[in-house]
């Protein structure tokens, strides 16, 4: 305590300042390291074993890019180059040395204090669930870890959206080397190529998962960054690589442009902040640095305006009811009896309705599209199917779910007909439950369509790893199981256990259960003996016109 009592006033600043560090970091990680400005580990404390296979003070002494796997040590470097005093840098997820510890990977975060600003300060963490989504395990194994297309636009929201809940404030920004073909006649393509990996390398550095970089067209780079880290610091130090790499005299044959995007997504869902990425990115690779974008409204509004006359087509398509209805059987497998039908939407000239179901979503548009198919099969069942013994299933999207004016609107659209029972007779199919955010709110939505009388059943279980939480929080009255484990159902043994185990719990649960993509007579009998009785795919029928089914064909 006498120590402590005599420390001076600076003195007892910097020991709470680095006890407070020391606290926070382990309150976030397992692993602190300190390293000199030569690279050597001066200091070291914490869960070392995990990452290293030996004690904290073994690595004393140590080059610390020997805790990294080679591929990953220049992304290191410039990690440690690009920290600022005082300030936080990371978190991004880093690559182990392989023949230190069976780990792959780790959740890395560095700072430089103010006191000791020759010290750095790095933290090494496990990487859990939200920290491996965060940044993307699965790293690209392509030298220069650029990605592109749609893989690009999906880390690029993934990172943004991640950025927004983190409270960080974070951008999609651009770089257009100006001139590219003349550039790379000067330099030459194997210097180009050296130029563009240690680009790479530095781009991810930059980005705020140290991944999230891309390459759009040749010349042509993306990264979602910081807003504090401004656009000529990004300039600056894209040229001091150009002529650390080429030398002075090439360096100066590149010229680059810079361009960064508001990113806050504002109103936009995240099917649409998808959408506004996407075509921001697009119209980058065709005007480069010229883009006109401003924001990612702006983008989404481009894709609308981009799409107006197909936006136009489908709402005719919609109010004109411009489409028919095919039915499919779905059967009980013993006594080969037809419990109901699924109805299943057909536009003219397409073969299937894929591209025009997912456009609907895409421009919002899933909520009419959903009222005007329950319309149709409204009028279908007065006039071709009144057979009170004949049931369908109609499909509605999880955006319809999630709407209250949809839900009132369905509701007031079949009340006139309760008396002929089509309450009874329609059964409600949530498709993709993966779109389903609120599940509170969904539960409701199926309470008040079964108080009504109509049965509600989730399409696609067993496709999303959040499957079984929907059967926990949703009270459905069944489940259709995706045909991905019926597939392979006699030859994968793993997908007959599931199966089989799925099937228990829904008798468990009095919940029914339909195998879908049933295609071979072996796989309905397999279905059998794992309790599953119902079964929907081309072994009984494809969808047809009219609902019909001859079981003495089977």
């Amino acid at each position: 305590m006498s120590e402590l009592t005599n420390l001076s006033p600076a003195a007892e600043t910097t020991k709470q300042q680095r006890d407070r560090f020391l606290a926070f970091a382990f309150s976030t990680s397992d692993l602190l390291v300190e390293v000199d400005k030569k690279g050597v580990v001066t200091y070291a404390l914490g869960a070392a074993k995990n990452f290293t296979g030996g004690q904290a003070n073994e690595l004393n002494g140590q080059d610390w890019l020997e805790l990294f796997d080679e591929a990953d040590r220049p992304l290191a470097l410039f990690f440690k180059k690009q920290s600022e005093i005082g300030r936080r840098s990371g978190p991004i997820m880093i690559r182990l040395n392989e023949d230190l510890t069976h780990m792959k990977s780790a959740v890395m975060c560095g700072l430089y204090m103010p006191e000791k600003p020759e010290v750095f300060y790095l933290t090494l963490s496990k990487a859990n669930a939200l920290s491996a989504k965060m940044a993307h395990l699965q790293r690209d194994s392509k030298q220069d870890n650029l990605y592109s297309g749609e893989e690009y636009t999906n880390l690029a929201l993934e990172a943004l959206t991640l950025s927004q809940e983190a409270g960080q404030d974070a951008e999609l920004t651009f770089i257009e080397l100006e001139n590219y073909d003349d550039c790379i006649e000067q330099i030459g393509p194997e210097d180009w190529h050296k130029f563009k990996s240690k680009l790479a390398v530095f781009l991810q550095s930059r980005s705020v998962d140290g991944i999230t970089a891309g390459e759009m067209a040749p010349g042509k780079f993306s990264l979602v960054k910081d807003r504090s880290f401004k656009e000529e610091a990004l300039k600056e130090e894209v040229k001091n690589i150009s002529r650390k790499t080429l030398g002075n005299k090439h360096a100066k044959a590149l010229e680059f442009s810079t361009k960064s995007v508001d990113s806050d997504f504002g109103r936009l869902t995240e099917r649409e902040a998808y959408k506004a990425i996407s075509h921001t990115i697009k119209e980058f690779e065709k005007q480069g640095n010229d883009l006109t974008i401003d924001s990612l409204n702006e983008g989404f509004e481009g894709f609308l305006k981009e799409n107006a006359s197909k936006i136009s087509d489908l709402k005719a398509k919609i109010n004109q009811q411009r489409f028919e209805m095919h039915f499919q059987p779905i059967v009980n497998i013993k006594t080969n009896e037809v419990k109901y039908y699924e109805s299943l939407i057909r536009f003219e000239g397409q073969d299937s309705p894929y591209e025009t179901v997912v456009f609907a979503e895409d421009v919002d548009m899933s909520c009419e599209l959903d009222m005007a198919v329950c319309s149709k099969m409204i009028n279908y069942m007065l006039y071709y199917a009144q057979d009170p013994k004949v049931h369908f299933s109609i499909n509605i999207s999880g955006a319809s779910v999630e709407n209250k004016k949809f839900l009132s609107d369905l509701r007031y659209k079949f009340e006139p007909h309760k008396n002929r029972g089509f309450h009874k007779r329609v059964i409600f199919e949530l498709t993709e439950s993966n779109e389903i955010k609120n599940l509170e709110k969904t539960n409701e939505f199926i309470k008040e369509l079964q108080a009504d009388g109509f049965r509600i059943y989730l399409d696609d279980f067993g496709a999303g790893a959040a499957s079984f939480q929907y059967l926990n929080k949703l009270h459905v009255d069944g489940l259709k199981i995706d045909g991905m484990y019926t597939t392979d159902i006699i030859k994968k043994p793993r997908n007959a256990t599931m199966l089989k185990n799925m099937a228990k719990l829904c008798k468990d649960l009095e919940i029914d259960i339909v195998a879908e993509r049933v295609e071979t007579k072996e796989q309905a009998r397999f279905l059998t003996d794992l309790g599953i009785d119902k079964a929907q795919g081309y072994y009984y029928s494809k969808p047809l016109p009219k609902p019909e089914y001859d079981p003495l064909a089977k």
